[in-house]
């Protein structure tokens, strides 16, 4: 019976690292495929009504991650220099440069648990003890490791990829009440049947990329700081 649970434990164990070997692989993967639809599509998209919008060149507006930093960072409306200088530092280090770091750390810690940068590194060893070179490198894997963990740990709590991608998702929603706040106050006080302009929010595909890549981000940077901490 011992012998019937301890090979019972073993193949659910065999059976656990599998699965779990195929999910890094997959959100790995699909990690770094995401981020071309993610920051190449549009993610939303404007469509101005009301009585000001035949006075608009672009009544209808598809929207990049880049768009949008523009908007942020040119909107006439914004009159607060700071909150848009935050808004757009935000975007361009929360969601764009600690993500890619992250996962470049995160790729390169992959690499190296799984052998692959030690190959690499021995057959550099090897082409010069063949070119009768001096080997000063003999630093082991493990140290090799350590500065990519550690920036991964420094970085990736800076990372919000997920929340900026759920902000897009339900933003969406209520850009329609926040435009009709902000816009319609003379319309409104002088009674007119029709706003005086209205922006309603649709989701991309794009949109959904994001939230997807973002997702499986997560999913692999976590699944690697645990696999090291295994080590």
């Amino acid at each position: 019976n011992n012998n019937n649970n301890n090979n019972g434990a073993k193949c659910n164990i065999r059976t656990w690292k599998f699965w779990k070997s195929l999910l890094i692989f997959e959100t790995g993967l699909f990690s770094i495929l995401l981020l071309v639809p993610t920051y190449a599509m549009p993610i939303l998209r404007l469509d101005y009504d009301g009585l000001a919008s035949p006075l608009l060149e672009h009544p209808r507006r598809d929207l990049t991650i880049w768009n949008i930093l523009c908007l942020a960072w040119l909107n006439p409306t914004g009159k607060n220099y700071l909150a848009r200088v935050l808004t757009t530092g935000f975007i361009w280090t929360n969601v764009i440069f600690c993500p890619l770091i992250a996962l470049i750390c995160a790729m390169v810690v992959r690499l190296d648990l799984a052998g692959i940068l030690a190959k690499c590194r021995m057959s550099c060893l090897l082409r010069k003890r063949m070119g009768l070179r001096t080997i000063t490198n003999t630093t082991s894997s493990h140290s090799h490791k350590v500065p990519w963990i550690r920036a991964l740990q420094y970085v990736y709590p800076l990372a919000s990829a997920s929340p900026f991608a759920l902000c897009i998702l339900l933003g969406a929603l209520a850009i329609k009440d926040l435009s009709h706040d902000k816009l319609n106050g003379v319309c409104d006080a002088v009674k007119l049947d029709r706003a005086c302009l209205e922006i309603e929010g649709g989701l991309l595909a794009g949109s959904w990329f994001c939230f997807a890549q973002a997702l499986v981000f997560d999913i692999f940077v976590c699944l690697t700081l645990i696999d090291f901490q295994e080590e």
